[in-house]
């Protein structure tokens, strides 16, 4: 299924009545590389994704690692809504999208008053919780090449395609590597015919050997992906339509959901 088709499916596993709680829903253009979060600072407004990737990401000094990444499947910004509504990490466009973007304030009354709501809020924070969880392990205790493999089909899963825009400097920041690794590990690959680097894009030529060659906390995590997605389907009797892009649109930053 191609990125352009997908709605965000939270919302989609919502009912009428759930959904109404938090309309009118507003749309928000995700532009790549632009920060939507930064960690401690207020979160005015609560976004699910339509197309596009988030990285939830740690910085500690120098250095910043991805913790989490959250697309069609997820909320960004749900984990603020109590006591002071900050940011707990930052959040970075990883990949250029749409979202439905709804005041903090607003997501906040629908939360009390829809307890479907809160189960999706919950099982949607519990993965991310288990995404931070297993890279965590997964930084420490697997090699550079399996976690760069792992992070490219996470990535083309969340895309809904094989040619992923990214380059090799940003690849090694979201894994925590050198840039001269990622660069070996690229070579490797396109190598033995798995990818194709061209021009700021990843084309990935085989699935399967990619996926033989990531770590098994790949199939963890999609594994956990797929039930949330049963579970948040399962009750479902409506889908959001699609966005339109064009006249009203926002960005991010033009939205002002972080503090500048």
């Amino acid at each position: 299924m191609q990125a352009s088709s997908y709605v965000n499916q939270v919302l989609s596993g919502l009912s009428s009545e759930d959904l109404s709680l938090l309309l009118p829903l507003e749309p928000v253009e995700l532009r790549q590389g632009e920060p939507v979060m930064r960690a401690g600072r207020a979160v005015d407004q609560v976004l699910f994704p339509r197309t596009g990737v988030i990285s939830l990401i740690v910085s500690m000094d120098e250095t910043a690692v991805e913790v989490g990444m959250i697309g069609s499947e997820g909320i960004l910004g749900s984990a603020a809504t109590g006591g002071a509504g900050l940011a707990m990490n930052d959040a970075t466009v990883q990949i250029a999208g749409m979202a439905y973007g709804v005041p903090r304030v607003r997501f906040v009354e629908a939360l009390g008053r829809s307890k479907r709501l809160r189960e999706e809020v919950a099982r949607i924070d519990a993965g991310l919780l288990a995404q931070a969880q297993q890279a965590a392990a997964c930084n420490a205790s697997h090699s550079a090449q399996a976690r760069v493999c792992r992070w490219l089909l996470e990535l083309r899963d969340r895309c809904g395609s094989d040619v992923v825009p990214l380059t090799q400097g940003f690849l090694a920041h979201m894994v925590g590597v050198q840039r001269t690794t990622v660069t070996l590990v690229a070579s490797k690959l396109q190598t033995a015919g798995i990818i194709r680097c061209r021009r700021g894009k990843v084309r990935i030529l085989d699935g399967e050997k990619l996926e033989n060659a990531a770590c098994a906390c790949y199939g963890r995590m999609r594994e956990l992906r797929d039930s949330l997605r049963e579970s948040l389907f399962s009750h479902s009797d409506l889908r959001v339509p699609p966005l339109v892009i064009g006249a009203g649109t926002t960005s991010v930053a033009e939205r002002k959901i972080s503090a500048s």
